[in-house]
């Protein structure tokens, strides 16, 4: 593939740590997974004393380490709402996090040795959340380029934390062309360096196709006669032009904290009971 020199590697589409894109799900407690999240307690906490004091447990050694799981830490801590603790369920969704990350590291890692200096990412990255590894401080230090869903700030968390003229991009969608200007528009603006077409959502494919193929001939679909107006207005000087600019940041900051949308998700999902996983 190196000698081809491809515009980027893709590692996976909607990559995830558990069974589906972002839906909260316990996973992953195998003898290996447990032994190296108990190295990584270790580097965290030192101490088994440290560990207990800050999980509120009493663990005689280090083999007997063990996360909550969802329902377990609910049940331990509403009772105490004021002083909820989610440390042994938390560390262990960070450690899924990290996990994610190192292995799309070592993907990265092995195109590289191939292919040096190449951009080596993925798409359809889902939103920020507590579960499937989406923490996008740590995406950001682990992949050269990203195809995003625009949801629950996810954009706002890709302009904040990564470089200038990271190359970001989204789906562009075709179904109108106004509303669709006013997408492309938006992302523009945000920074994203292009778009990628999926013409094949959904079951019925027969109206999401962009060309038609008769008599040797082939036309534009009406969709595709609405992404040529989309993509007409996209190559036109000024996206070109705002995408080498540098933008002016407003001074007011906005704090993103990995570990209190962790603990948010436990308050939100409460109310929840044991339906929590349908989500």
């Amino acid at each position: 593939c190196g000698a081809l020199k491809p515009l980027a590697y893709d590692l996976r589409d909607e990559g995830t740590y558990t069974i589906s894109s972002a839906s909260p799900h316990d996973f992953d407690f195998s003898s290996v997974s447990m032994a190296n999240f108990r190295k990584w307690l270790r580097a965290k906490y030192t101490t088994l004393e440290a560990l207990n004091a800050e999980w509120e447990t009493k663990f005689a050694t280090w083999d007997e380490v063990y996360p909550l799981m969802s329902d377990e830490i609910q049940a331990r801590e509403f009772p105490r709402v004021a002083k909820a603790n989610f440390a042994p369920w938390a560390d262990h969704r960070e450690y899924n996090d990290d996990t994610m990350q190192a292995a799309v590291s070592r993907y990265r890692d092995a195109i590289r040795a191939i292919d040096p200096g190449s951009p080596v990412g993925y798409s359809g990255t889902q939103m920020p959340s507590a579960w499937g590894g989406f923490d996008f401080w740590k995406i950001g230090s682990s992949i050269g380029w990203i195809e995003h869903y625009d949801c629950n700030g996810s954009r706002e968390l890709i302009r904040s934390f990564l470089p200038l003229r990271y190359p970001a991009i989204a789906a562009i969608p075709f179904e109108e062309v106004d509303a669709n200007l006013r997408k492309l528009w938006y992302l523009v603006l945000h920074g994203d360096s292009g778009g990628l077409v999926w013409p094949y959502s959904g079951h019925d494919t027969a109206n999401t196709l962009l060309l038609d193929v008769k008599d040797g001939q082939v036309t534009l679909t009406p969709k595709g006669e609405n992404l040529k107006a989309i993509f007409r207005e996209a190559r036109q000087g000024v996206p070109c032009l705002l995408r080498r600019a540098d933008p002016v940041c407003d001074p007011i900051g906005v704090l993103h904290s990995q570990a209190s949308l962790r603990a948010d998700w436990n308050f939100e999902v409460k109310r929840d009971g044991k339906t929590w996983i349908n989500r």
